[in-house]
């Protein structure tokens, strides 16, 4: 019988892809957003009853489960019904799936409860919702059980289609649901404790559920049955996670360098394999005296992996017994002055020049083109891992001891049981994401100062939108309970400490005359910055909190269990 871990050796070799800038999209010149005081207003409507709200138990203490509950948003929307109306959704204390529908003209509510829904009292991840078309509503409880509703359109009547467990164990949060061709293709994720033999791996892992639930041409009377179910184990934390525009590969953001997967069952992370060895990518860079080369391999790599023997001229240098660097240095070096550090499946080498002469080329011959970023990037990486080396020694590790330097998007194959394509992300930040019924999550990673949201949905990623200045402004907000952007990229916006959220439009118009003092010409836009004063009762960590957020290209919802607001916006 063939082994997953043969399987997996006769795979094709991963395709590299590239995250390329549209410099058309990027404003170098960019001076700033200016300050309005000409903000809306927020309007809210109470509730007769409240809503449900989830709290972590004390036995989700990882800081993965802190993460997924900092991500918690309560307030969904069905994009497939949403026009003139929106159509928003929320759990209720008393059991029930309530619609909220808002209508823009008359900037009037309507409330309903469209399905009885009990959401479990304690251990449960926060609860979602996902509309994958017209017909079909996926519902997670958190805790362990999913449930697919079908709803009809003329009554807004909701049906119970399936409910299903995907595991014995507690816990569990819906990622996301899709609609392809008869079928629907489901993410859900759970945080799961590893086993304690090795001192030197993360004490919890992440474990995704892909289900494919075969709904037929009508669901009312046709058989709704799980048609496959794969898990992917993956080692510490996933960034972020979505399905392809086809519902075939899943792609998912770590920072680890693994993932496996199978049909029936759970291969262990020392089974699996992505791909054979290939050339680790590696780049340089040079700051006066500092030299600093880094290398990024498909596996991870150990202190006693590297050997490393020097001269004032040359370098020998060998991972796991295969030679990196092996010649006549591109210039001249201390010998004695050198640090390697790895961390993952990195290698950081850094080298002491005897001047400070520029480089034209790491060794002598060396043909291959190397990207070379930013100084000042490759000496925050080494700082970064350097910082690691000194604390992290034999004892246990936590996601907290990771870096920001390492990130990688992985598309996995369901089919062939394989990593089929690799992007390197590495010292990008990913600042938000943003999931839709109908098409792959829209992905916003921290470029330089900038936000640059990148679109997955063709075969490779491409540059859509830039949020100028947001990854230097994201920073800044320690007290933010969401962020994100709307749908067409208008503005971004930071929900921060519960009673404001400040909105960044990237681009408004005048409405006079308006001239730059510096170049004397006639401005027509500006970046502009409002803030919104959101009307809530308690304090941050109150019962009255906001608890979910919705961003249209025209609007604003919040949701606290008594209370929905919105903000209307005039748009260009």
């Amino acid at each position: 019988m063939t082994s997953e871990a043969d399987k997996m050796d006769t795979t094709d070799p991963v395709e590299r892809l590239d995250l390329n800038l549209d410099k058309s999209l990027l404003d170098p010149k960019f001076e700033g957003y200016k300050v309005t005081m000409d903000n809306p207003k927020v309007e809210g409507k109470k509730f007769s009853v409240k809503g449900a709200t989830v709290q972590r138990s004390p036995e989700l203490f990882s800081l993965q489960h802190m993460k997924l509950f900092g991500e918690s948003n309560l307030l969904f929307v069905n994009d497939f019904q949403t026009g003139e109306n929106v159509h928003l959704y929320r759990f209720t204390s008393t059991g029930f799936i309530e619609e909220m529908i808002y209508n823009k003209p008359t900037e009037n509510w309507s409330f309903s409860n469209v399905a009885r829904f009990e959401l479990p009292n304690a251990g449960a991840y926060p609860p979602s919702i996902i509309f994958t078309n017209d017909n079909f509503a996926v519902v997670c409880n958190g805790l362990d059980l999913i449930t697919v509703f079908h709803i009809e359109l003329v009554n807004d009547s909701w049906t119970k289609l399936l409910e299903h467990r995907p595991c014995e164990e507690k816990g569990i949060s819906l990622v996301e649901a899709r609609y392809v061709a008869g079928s629907l293709q489901v993410i859900l994720h759970r945080v799961e404790e590893r086993t304690k033999e090795n001192k030197k791996t993360d004490l919890f892992r992440s474990k995704i559920y892909w289900l494919t639930i075969a709904v037929g041409e009508n669901a009312l009377s046709d058989r709704v049955t799980i048609e496959r179910v794969r898990e992917i184990t993956q080692e510490g934390h996933y960034e972020a996670c979505t399905l392809d525009n086809f519902g075939r590969l899943v792609i998912l953001g770590t920072k680890t360098p693994f993932i496996s997967s199978d049909d029936s069952g759970i291969i262990t992370q020392s089974d699996a394999k992505t791909t054979k060895s290939s050339t680790p990518r590696r780049f340089w860079s040079q700051k006066d005296d500092d030299l600093t080369v880094m290398f990024t391999f498909d596996f991870p790599v150990n202190k006693e992996d590297v050997s490393v023997q020097l001269s004032s001229h040359s370098i020998f240098l060998t991972v796991k017994g295969e030679v990196l660097l092996d010649g006549t240095l591109g210039g001249t070096i201390d010998p004695t002055d050198f640090v390697d550090t790895v961390q993952g499946n990195q290698l950081l080498l850094r080298l002491r020049t005897t001047n400070k002469d520029n480089w034209v080329v790491l060794m002598e011959g060396d043909q291959q083109h190397v990207e070379q970023p930013n100084s000042e990037t490759t000496k925050k990486a080494f700082a970064e891992m350097e910082k690691d080396e000194l604390v992290v020694g034999a004892e246990q590790m936590e996601e907290c001891d990771e870096s920001e330097l390492m990130l990688t998007f992985y598309w996995f194959d369901g089919d062939k049981q394989a990593v089929v394509k690799e992007c390197d992300a590495s010292c990008r930040q990913i600042l938000f994401t943003s999931h839709s019924g109908n098409a792959p999550a829209r992905i916003c990673l921290r470029h330089d100062v900038d936000g640059v949201v990148w679109n997955f949905n063709d075969q490779t990623p491409y540059h859509e939108a830039t949020l100028h200045a947001f990854g230097y402004v994201q920073a800044s907000k320690t007290m933010r309970v969401w962020c994100g952007a709307a749908p067409n990229s208008s503005y971004a916006c930071i929900v921060e400490a519960n009673n404001h959220a400040l909105l960044y439009w990237q681009r408004k118009a005048v409405g006079n005359e308006l001239f730059n003092r510096k170049t004397s010409s006639q401005v027509t836009h500006i970046s502009q910055q409002q803030v919104l004063h959101v009307r809530v009762d308690g304090d941050v960590h109150g019962e009255d909190a906001i608890i979910g957020v919705f961003a249209a290209n025209d609007a604003l919802f919040f949701l606290t269990p008594s209370e929905v607001l919105v903000a209307r916006f005039q748009v260009d």
